[in-house]
């Protein structure tokens, strides 16, 4: 599943909208899943350089990497 890859809610929003599941359906599977800065800050304690790029690029909100990019700032290899 895309969530195990560190993907954000738009691009498992998408990927399940491609394969025609109903609204309410994707909505579900969303909501149980850990919250989406949850996953986030996981894959941020795993990750290397650039990750915060990468999870921007992995459908992430622009939220979520903006308050990780606050919390995190000292480490310059987030952005890198």
């Amino acid at each position: 599943m895309l969530a195990g890859r560190d993907s954000g809610d738009a691009l498992i929003r998408d990927d399940l909208e491609r394969r025609g599941l109903d609204r309410d359906v994707i909505e579900e599977a969303l909501a149980a899943l850990p919250p989406e800065a949850e996953r986030a800050r996981a894959a941020v304690e795993r990750g290397g350089p650039g990750i915060l790029r990468k999870l921007a690029a992995r459908g992430f909100s622009p939220d979520v990497l903006e308050e990780l990019a606050a919390v995190a700032s000292g480490r310059g290899d987030l952005v890198d």
